[in-house]
Formats: structure tokens, C-alpha cells, sequence
């Protein structure tokens, strides 16, 4: 038998239990967990504990983009145009040790990442990414401190570059 321990950061990031309860199985499921940070260890019968481990859980809401539009056709006759890539802003970006990151590729499934650039605002000038040439796709997605993704918003695609000459 042991004994299951999670704690919620809270206020000032001081940590509360949340649940204490026995365990008999090596796995537990947390189902209506609030989104939150919290922390968990297991104890045993005899009191010795494992340590804390962190993890949190996280709204499903995907990031809204909001320009470039989807489809959008941003190809110039001269130079390649400079815009701001938008999105709406998230709650987990504002959490300690998270920023936005974007990403761009020529390929719809994101195989190949071809440009990416963090940033902790909802926006990113065009110069700081190499833009392909051509139909491109991004997705802006929130990232920890190590970088790994903890949500991500839609995919869109864009037409970025110089216009074939006409004659």
C-alpha cells in the first residue's frame, strides 16, 4: 500500500496538498484535475517518499491566430512584403518560464520546421524569420522553459515571395 501525495502552487508559489490518498495499483488517474502547477510523490508504508515531481495541466483551448489570415496571398511584384504574425494572447504564456514560439515550414504536417523564433509577445515581426518562398504554413505554439510544447494553436498557410513576372 502507499500513499499518494499532490500539492498545488499557490499564492506566492507556496505549495498546498491537494490529495493524500492510498494507492494499491503502480498507477493513479487524476481525472477532473484543474488547470494548475502542482507536484506529486509517493510514500510507503514505512514513510520513506520519493521526491516531488512537477507537472502541470493545461486548458485545451488551441491558440487563436489572427494574421496572416488563412490563405492569405502576401507575394509582392518587387521585394517580399514585412508583416506581423498575430495571436490572441494565452494565460499559460504569462506563467513563469513559458513564452510563445512560432514556427514555419513549406510542409503541411510540420515534419520539417524551416524557421522558428520565441517570443513572450503575441506578435513577431516577419524579419526575424527566414520565410520560405512559396505556400508556407505556421503554428504559434506555447512553450516551457526547456523548450518542449505544452499547447499549440491551429495551422495556417500563407503564399510569401516575389509574383512570377507576367508578360
Amino acid at each position: 500500500l502507499f500513499t499518494i501525495e499532490i500539492e498545488e502552487r499557490g499564492m506566492r508559489s507556496r505549495w498546498q496538498q491537494v490529495i493524500s490518498r492510498p494507492i494499491r495499483a503502480s498507477s493513479a488517474a487524476w481525472d477532473d484535475a484543474p488547470v494548475g502547477h502542482y507536484r506529486w510523490r509517493v510514500r510507503n508504508e514505512a514513510g520513506a517518499e520519493t521526491a516531488f515531481a512537477p507537472f502541470s495541466v493545461y486548458a485545451d483551448e488551441a491558440i487563436q491566430l489572427v494574421s496572416p489570415a488563412q490563405g492569405a496571398d502576401l507575394r509582392s511584384d518587387s521585394e517580399a512584403p514585412q508583416f506581423e504574425f498575430r495571436w490572441e494572447p494565452d494565460p499559460l504564456a504569462t506563467a513563469a518560464g513559458f513564452s510563445y514560439r512560432i514556427e514555419l515550414t513549406s510542409d503541411p504536417a510540420f515534419r520539417q520546421i524551416e524557421s522558428a523564433a520565441l517570443s513572450s509577445e503575441r506578435e513577431i515581426s516577419s524579419r526575424r524569420l527566414e520565410i520560405p518562398s512559396g505556400t508556407v504554413f505556421w503554428r504559434v505554439q506555447v512553450v516551457d522553459s526547456a523548450g518542449q510544447a505544452a499547447k499549440e494553436g491551429e495551422i495556417r498557410r500563407f503564399r510569401y515571395g516575389r509574383r512570377p513576372a507576367t508578360r
